[in-house]
């Protein structure tokens, strides 16, 4: 009998652990940046390392769209920036039912490993802005 209140007590601790800290830790804030006549853009968690920085972009739709043969309702992207070359590349795509990153995961890309020159006057020039000057 006494296990069995040991055992009980242990999963009871770490539910309240999981439920305390997971949501936190999982959590992502949001900021709306652009909105387009199909889509709005968010910007996220940013990481900054020498000269490259990594940004978590949003993009969520108005409705279920095509995306690589993949119906989708958002797209998350972590996009890395070379604040020094002014160049991007794309590190990986997820691709969600739902707005917001949230639903049923439908689609995991890895981006390639080419960097593109950034156009000035561009929303990448401004998010390459944001990624690296904070």
């Amino acid at each position: 009998m006494r296990g069995t209140n040991i055992w009980w007590a242990r999963s009871a601790l770490i539910l309240l652990f999981y439920f305390s800290f997971a949501p936190k830790v999982f959590a992502i804030d949001w900021e709306r940046r652009a909105t387009g006549q199909t889509y709005v853009e968010y910007f996220g968690t940013v990481v900054k390392t020498g000269e490259v920085a990594s940004m978590l972009m949003l993009r969520d739709y108005t409705a279920k769209t095509d995306f690589q043969g993949v119906t989708v309702r958002s797209i998350q992207t972590e996009r890395l920036f070379n604040c020094k070359e002014n160049i991007t590349r794309v590190k990986r795509y997820d691709g969600f039912s739902e707005e917001m990153g949230m639903g049923e995961l439908v689609l995991e890309k890895v981006g390639d490993n080419e960097w593109e020159k950034i156009e000035p006057s561009t929303f990448l020039q401004y998010a390459l802005r944001i990624a690296c000057l904070g």
